[in-house]
């Protein structure tokens, strides 16, 4: 038999509704940085013939970035490496970074290109900003 002994009604607890979730270490891309990788699409694309646009290119550059930045391989290579040694790891694991990027935006935008509805639900949400933002580039 269970017998009633005391009753509490008021809390200290507060609520916080919001979690935040653990992601991969974020760091900006400096002025400097993004003025050279600008440079770098500008002298492959005087080298090769190409017109990349810098700005995609650049976006892409970074995707990359995050995918390598996720690799368990590299962050024990830089746990238990000097810089020098790292890199050999690092250029050893960019080939698979580029293959995995390329076979994730394949599949992604393969998949917009044959589901309207889930294209106009992800590519919806930048119509408003896209519009905002080419209006005023065109009043300026």
């Amino acid at each position: 038999m269970q017998k009633k002994q005391d009753e509490h009604t008021e809390s200290d607890i507060v609520a916080k509704p919001v979690v935040k979730l653990p992601s991969a270490e974020t760091f900006g891309l400096t002025p400097a940085k993004e003025e050279r990788l600008s440079e770098i699409i500008a002298a492959i694309n005087a080298r090769t013939g190409k017109s990349y646009d810098s700005d995609v290119a650049v976006k892409a550059m970074l995707q990359i970035r995050d995918i390598l930045m996720k690799s368990d391989k590299l962050k024990a290579s830089a746990k238990n490496n000097t810089v020098k040694d790292f890199e050999f790891s690092y250029f050893d694991d960019i080939d698979d970074a580029l293959i995995e990027g390329l076979e994730q935006n394949q599949d992604f935008f393969s998949l917009l290109l044959n589901d309207e509805e889930i294209k106009r639900e992800v590519l919806g949400i930048f119509t408003e900003e896209i519009y905002n933002s080419l209006k005023k580039a065109a009043e300026e």
